[in-house]
């Protein structure tokens, strides 16, 4: 037993170390020591600590490893997680999940469990056992459990996830699909039956795709049939392609349309093919009418490239020219990926607009408005996956060159160059390039007809300009591969490109790619490269990489010009560095390793112990991971990192045994080397050893100029020295910055090992730092006992309350605070109330320390930020929180308390009407007033619209006629009055007029139409209008009236709709359609009658107006969402129905607006009853609309 304990090492590296350690376990486990003779032997250092745990993993000594669970010191826990036996079912009476939570974890500190429960669902494979903790952990913690639920049976897995499918997200879908992929099936089927579900999905709907990848080498059958239903935005990669040409070509068949259109990389698939299916798969996509907006010669040109020549042309011929593709068709035969049709919150006629507070957070201090929020505003952001629908079908202009190039795409080079010759002679010298760069382009490549070409050029355009010689040269390297043209037309394109710089000579246009031409050429024919087109090579380097070269001469390029570049740089030192760096960018750039070229590193080596300036080649090595044991000195002096000082520590300590490197680190500050250091205690800490001598290093240079930073380190070294050294740097003076040191200590002294006992020592004497690092990750048994001791001491009142939040008698210690510190509590609660939920009585006490706070107590701006957040709120308290909150921050900078008056507007019926009547008197004198609107700006106009908002949607939340009657005269009524006046006084109309348009559209309130517990909303609505009357003209402001009037008609709507179908809007999300359709015929009819109302009582061109009015109204005050087309829809059924056929035309004209955003079935059902319609007008209008121009095509 004396032999092992103390543990005592020695050796050079840490390697050695490690290799004695494990050398002194096996040795006492071979020789049977009795685990009980040293358990209790004194340990002298954490070596000894491990040693033991070692020993009791071998013998499977449970209660000791058990024991070791309980450490605070999370190092001993790792180690004794190494005992993977303990998940070995014989131990099941322990490791499971009831016996863990009730006995052994709350026995462990905070980081332990975590490590533990991670470890549990990381090697525990047996599934049945999976399946019990899934079962114990789904309902108390989601998290948890869903981690065992992957190492349950497939069965098991299939039965549980319909039970939580709106939890899976795309990173959680991927890991069950992993072991189980019909979850994603079962995922991707519930669509069509849950909305919720879809939406969640849309949302994110490319991270699900990205996340689902891996399921087509694992069941492509199911990732397909996902794919082929949804997918509808992404191409697979060449491997994919690759992949299901192989094993999935039916697939291809069956649909090749979809799959050569939006599924398979081109180039991919045009090797997978064969000549015969090639032209097969293009006369297919040629049939295809109904992908004419995608079938062109560029998308296929990958697939015809892969015919032989002469077929290549034929084929030409006969589709793009001939178009002898045979039988077209027009519809799709199969149905196309689209998204999923799902509704999400605010996607409904039925839901308010819902303003994001967020938007007003950037008013705080007048800070610059971030340009989310100002997309979160635009309200023609809604329209935006029409707009961009719109964009793609608008054509991009082409040059004269893409013009010139489609006139002659599919003539062959010799009937284009008999055609073109003699243009070349009168066209103006741009045109005559573009008809140059064509020849070169219809050569393909051939020797015969590019010596054709230059033949022509050397004659009759050897003087023309130098930027148009250039010009073809450089077509001609990139489109014809110039270094592999024969010798007699090589020298011919060299003569045409006299005075380019070919020959290295310095020419006034630079044409690089001739020059690099040269350099290829010379490479693969093994010729001499002449001196000046050297020189001028290495001016204007290339890895010669960008050019298409083959197998052959790629590997000729990559053997040969690395090892010409390495050659010049031995035989010339003043470039040598340059040559080299330039040697590696060809090797990266062929994606080979430095090592692989003969003598690369060593002359890098050579030139960096010559040269500091050669150190960045060093470092491409290191970052390449090539040569780093060979290097390891050189690198060592360039990477003072962490990881570099621990190598040093695993190979050769002796080059840091002086710690002349990390004392220049400890001056710059730049120390950041725990790994190390916790390395250096551990197994270096012998006496004497390299752990004092860093240590004492470090005392050192404190001792000279103490910097915050090295209290880690210190920390991490001391070990049992550590409280003695915080003895002795409190000795210091006040405000000297050894006595800062040592509260910096202090704050870290739970690195040390081993740790301090707090109790032994006094907490008060360690500090409340080193106190909140020890206390906040307590055992669970210990909580009630250190509360105790937290609140005898007011510089811990903070810890106690924080610590009580884990056992959830937060309330309690509340109590036994009382109102010492509220600014305190308030921090504490809100800062901690993000991952905690709360008790509602605890949210009392926050809602009073806020009333009582005063404009002199400072909330920091991560409080703040705290306070803006609703979603931590419970339902019941929200109002209320939102008026104490914005109370407080009014007393603070102008727009702070903002965005709490737009989270009252989310729920504003639960808000006090006291609240609401001091917030609008404030606003009307202090900010929308005349002094203010010369310096308006966007802020002010946001500020304006939102009380005006509020104060709009107010009036309408009124439970009796008294109770409106009052609102009016207090609120509605003095409101408008204001506005008058500032609309008399203010020059600029049409500001204004955007305010009243924002109050007007908020007096449709769709959450109080439908709840008949608020009296009826038009007594309210007309003395809006008649009051509005004087301050508008009728004859001028026509618009707004009918707006109002429209609102008026879906308040009678609605009211109507539920009265007679209570049953359809007692659950209204799930009889979403019904009631959908329902509102709109009732809507629409209301709108037939006022039409023909307005006609009959002033002139039948009312109808004019109106109709424009009525679909403004429809666009502004119906949001874009899922079932908006299918209430526009049925406004128009409804219009329809009316006897009367001259409302019908408007009818029309709404179908006109709205229809390019309806669904085929919805559009085709709409246009069929429009063709139906008995009314002329209806008739010359749907066919004028709807009938292309036969000389002008209609565009969107």
């Amino acid at each position: 037993m004396a032999s092992f304990l103390p543990v005592t090492l020695a050796g050079d590296n840490l390697g050695t170390r490690h290799h004695q350690f494990n050398s002194l376990v096996n040795n006492s486990y071979e020789q049977n020591i009795p685990f009980s003779s040293i358990q209790n032997v004194e340990e002298y250092s954490p070596l000894d600590r491990l040693f033991k745990i070692d020993l009791a993993s071998r013998y499977k000594n449970v209660e000791y490893i058990l024991e070791t669970f309980k450490d605070e010191d999370l190092l001993y826990v790792s180690r004794a997680l190494k005992s993977k036996w303990l998940l070995d079912k014989e131990y099941s009476h322990i490791f499971n999940s009831a016996h863990l939570e009730d006995v052994l974890y709350p026995e462990m500190t905070t980081p332990a469990v975590s490590k533990v429960k991670h470890w549990i669902y990381l090697n525990l494979k047996d599934s049945q056992r999976s399946q019990e903790f899934y079962e114990y952990y789904k309902i108390k913690n989601f998290d948890t459990a869903i981690k065992f639920l992957r190492n349950c049976t497939s069965d098991f897995i299939l039965r549980e996830v319909p039970n939580f499918m709106e939890k899976l997200s795309p990173k959680l879908l991927k890991f069950l699909s992993e072991k189980c992929p019909e979850v994603a099936k079962i995922f991707f089927d519930s669509f069509q039956n849950d909305d919720k579900l879809a939406s969640i999905y849309r949302r994110d709907e490319r991270k699900y795709y990205s996340n689902l990848k891996f399921l087509l080498k694992i069941n492509g059958d199911i990732f397909l049939d996902i794919a082929e239903k949804y997918v509808h935005f992404s191409r697979f990669s060449a491997d994919a392609t690759k992949f299901i040409m192989k094993h999935y070509k039916d697939r291809f068949n069956k649909k090749t349309e979809l799959y050569a259109t939006s599924f398979l990389d081109m180039k991919t698939l045009a090797t997978c093919l064969s000549s015969e299916e090639i032209k097969e798969v293009v006369l297919k996509l040629a049939r295809a009418q109904y992908i004419q907006f995608w079938f062109n010669y560029k998308n296929v040109e990958p697939l015809i490239k892969a015919l032989s020549v002469e077929e290549r042309k034929t084929f030409k011929k006969k589709v793009f020219v001939d178009k002898d593709v045979g039988e077209l068709v027009d519809t799709w035969p199969y149905d196309k990926p689209t998204p999923p049709q799902g509704r999400g919150p605010g996607s409904n006629i039925f839901q308010d607009k819902q303003h994001d507070p967020e938007e007003y957070e950037s008013l705080i201090g007048n800070a610059p408005i971030s340009f989310r929020s100002c997309l979160k505003k635009r309200k023609c952001m809604k329209r935006s996956a029409c707009q961009a629908l719109a964009c793609e079908m608008i054509s991009v202009r082409k040059s004269s060159f893409d013009i010139l190039f489609d006139k002659y795409r599919f003539i062959s080079f010799g009937a284009a160059l008999y055609e073109l010759r003699k243009q070349m002679k009168v066209e103006t010298t741009q045109h005559r390039q573009n008809i140059m760069l064509l020849l070169i382009s219809k050569t393909g490549g051939h020797a015969q007809f590019v010596e054709e070409l230059l033949t022509l050029f050397a004659t009759q355009h050897h003087n023309e300009p130098d930027n148009l010689r250039a010009t073809i040269i450089r077509s001609l390297v990139r489109r014809s591969c110039a270094w592999r043209l024969p010798q007699n037309v090589w020298e011919a394109m060299v003569k045409f490109g006299h005075g380019l710089g070919l020959d290295g000579q310095p020419s006034p246009v630079a044409c690089s790619e001739g020059l690099h031409a040269v350099i290829l050429r010379s490479i693969l024919l093994d010729c001499t490269i002449e001196a000046p087109v050297w020189k001028a090579f290495l001016n204007n380097f290339s890895t010669l990489k960008e050019y298409s070269l083959n197998y052959e001469e790629k590997k000729k390029v990559y053997s040969k010009l690395p090892a010409l570049l390495l050659d010049r740089a031995k035989n010339d030192s003043t470039q040598a560095i340059e040559l080299l760096d330039k040697t590696l960018d060809v090797l990266d750039a062929y994606k080979l390793r430095a090592d692989t070229c003969p003598h690369l590193v060593s002359s890098i080596a050579s030139a960096a112990r010559k040269d500091d300036k050669a150190e960045h080649l060093l470092r491409r090595l290191y970052t390449s991971r090539v040569a780093r044991k060979q290097l390891f000195r050189e690198n060592f002096a360039i990477f003072q990192t962490d990881e570099s000082y621990l190598n040093a520590l695993k190979h050769n300590t002796d080059i840091i045994s002086s710690g002349e490197t990390f004392e220049e680190l400890i001056k710059t500050n730049k120390l950041d080397h725990d790994r190390f250091l916790r390395a250096l205690s551990l197994y270096f800490n012998e006496e004497n050893g390299l752990a004092q001598r860093y240590l004492t290093l470090l005392k050192k240079n404190v001792e000279k100029s103490p910097k915050i930073k090295v209290a880690h380190s210190i920390a991490i070294l001391s070990g049992n020295e550590i409280l003695d050294m915080i003895l002795e740097y409190d000795a210091a003076p006040k405000q000297s910055e050894l006595k800062r040191f040592s509260g910096a200590l202090r704050a870290n002294m739970h690195l040390a090992r081993p740790s301090l006992e707090l109790k032994n020592v006094g907490w008060q004497k360690l500090g409340a730092k080193a106190v909140a690092n020890r206390i906040l990750i307590c055992r669970g048994n210990d909580i009630d006992q250190n509360i105790q001791t937290l609140l005898s001491w007011s510089r811990t009142l903070r810890l106690a309350l924080v610590l009580s939040m884990r056992s959830g008698k937060e309330m309690d210690i509340l109590t036994a605070i009382g109102d010492k510190r509220p600014t305190m509590i308030l921090k504490t609660l809100l800062l901690h109330s993000r991952t905690k939920k709360l008790d509602e009585r605890v949210w009392d006490v926050i809602i009073t320390i806020i009333e009582k706070l005063h404009a002199s107590d400072k909330l920091n701006s991560r409080t703040k930020k705290v306070l803006y957040n609703l979603n931590i709120v419970p339902a019941s308290k929200k109002a209320k929180y939102c008026q104490m909150v914005y109370k407080v921050l009014q007393k603070g900078s102008e727009y702070a308390a903002v965005p709490m008056l737009s989270h009252a507007e989310n729920i504003l019926w639960d808000v006090d009407e006291e609240f609401i009547d001091k917030v609008t008197k404030e606003f009307m004198s202090k900010d929308f007033v005349l002094a203010k609107m010369p310096n308006k700006d966007y802020y002010y106009d946001m500020v304006i619209t939102l009380h005006l908002r509020v104060v709009a949607k107010y009036l309408l939340l009124c439970k009796s006629e008294a109770e409106q009657e009052k609102r009016w005269k207090s609120l509605g009524e003095p409101v408008i009055d204001h506005c008058g006046k500032i609309w008399t006084g203010w020059q600029d109309k049409n500001d204004l007029t955007e305010y009243f348009n924002e109050f007007i559209q908020s007096l449709k309130f769709t959450k109080v139409f439908l709840d008949t517990q608020y009296v009826s909303c038009l007594p309210m609505i007309e003395k809006v209008i008649n009051k509005l009357q004087t301050i508008l003209p009728l004859h001028k402001f026509y618009n707004i009236y009918i707006h109002l009037h429209l609102t008026m008609l879906y308040f009678k709507t609605l009211r109507q709709a539920k009265k007679n179908n209570p049953i359809v809007f007692e659950d209204l999300p799930k009889n979403l359609d019904a009631a959908t359709e329902i509102v709109g015929k009732i809507f629409g009819k209301y709108i037939a009658h006022e039409v023909i109302e307005l006609m009959d009582t002033h002139f039948e061109s009312m109808r004019e107006l109106y109709k424009r009015d009525f679909v403004e109204y429809i666009r502004k005050y119906f949001e874009y969402g899922d079932n908006r087309s299918l209430f526009i829809a049925n406004v128009i059924k409804g219009i329809l129905d009316c006897e009367n056929p001259r409302s019908h035309l408007v009818a029309e004209y709404l179908y006109d607006s709205e229809s390019r955003l309806f669904p085929k079935n919805i559009k085709d059902d709409v246009f069929g009853l429009l063709e139906k319609d008995t009314s002329i007008e209806v008739q010359f209008f749907i066919n004028a609309h709807n009938t292309p121009n036969p000389i002008i095509p209609r565009t969107l």
